[in-house]
C-alpha cells in the first residue's frame, strides 16, 4: 500500500527515489528500507494525502505539498527562491515565472496600511512559478516560510488558469543554472 503511494507520488511529480526521499526528509537507500509509520506520518503532514488514501489504496488526489523552509540559511528571500527551484527541478523541467492577480479583491488602499494586512499584502508580490515536465504541471508558490507545490490537472490551460481565487498567467521561461 505504502509502496504504491510512494510510486504514484514519484510518477505524479516526476521524481527519482533520491528526490522523493529528500522531499519527504527521509534518509534511505531504497523504498524497502522506509519505516512505514514514519513515512505515512510525513506524507500526511506535508501533503493533502490522508491515511485512507494510503491504507485503503484509494486513488490519490491532485497533490498539494506544503513544506516548511529554513529561510535563515539564505541571504534573502530571492536567493531562497532561486536555490529552491535549482534544488528541486532538473533541466528536464521547463520553469516559467507567473503573473498573478486575485479574482476577489481582498485589499483596499485603506486596509493595506493596517498593521495586520501590510505583511499579507506584501506576500502578493512573492513570485510564483509553473514547472512543466511532459504532462506534469506543478504550481510553485512561496507563502510565509513555506514552499507550496500544487499538482495541476493535466487538462488545465497552462497559459491562464485560476487556483484558489488567484488568476495565473504564464510569463517568461527561465533557465536553471546548477552551481558546479
Amino acid at each position: 500500500m505504502l509502496k504504491r503511494t510512494l510510486k504514484e507520488i514519484k510518477e505524479k511529480l516526476s521524481l527519482t527515489d533520491k528526490e522523493l526521499s529528500k522531499l519527504l526528509g527521509i534518509k534511505t537507500h531504497s523504498n524497502n528500507n522506509y519505516e512505514e509509520k514514519e513515512i505515512i506520518e510525513k506524507i500526511t503532514k506535508l501533503t493533502n494525502i490522508n491515511q485512507d488514501n494510503i491504507t485503503n489504496e484509494e486513488p490519490l488526489p491532485l497533490l498539494k505539498i506544503n513544506k516548511p523552509l529554513e529561510m535563515k540559511k539564505y541571504k534573502n528571500r530571492y536567493q531562497a527562491y532561486s536555490e529552491i527551484i535549482k534544488k528541486n527541478y532538473t533541466s528536464s523541467w521547463n520553469i516559467y515565472v507567473l503573473t498573478k492577480k486575485e479574482t476577489k479583491k481582498r485589499f483596499t488602499i485603506k486596509s493595506i496600511f493596517k498593521k495586520k494586512q501590510v505583511k499579507e499584502y506584501l506576500e502578493e508580490f512573492t513570485p510564483s512559478f509553473l514547472a512543466i515536465n511532459g504532462n506534469t504541471k506543478i504550481l510553485i508558490n512561496f507563502k510565509k516560510e513555506n514552499l507550496i507545490m500544487i499538482e495541476l490537472d493535466k487538462s488545465i490551460d497552462e497559459n491562464n488558469f485560476i487556483i484558489e481565487n488567484i488568476k495565473y498567467k504564464k510569463a517568461n521561461k527561465i533557465k536553471i543554472y546548477k552551481n558546479s
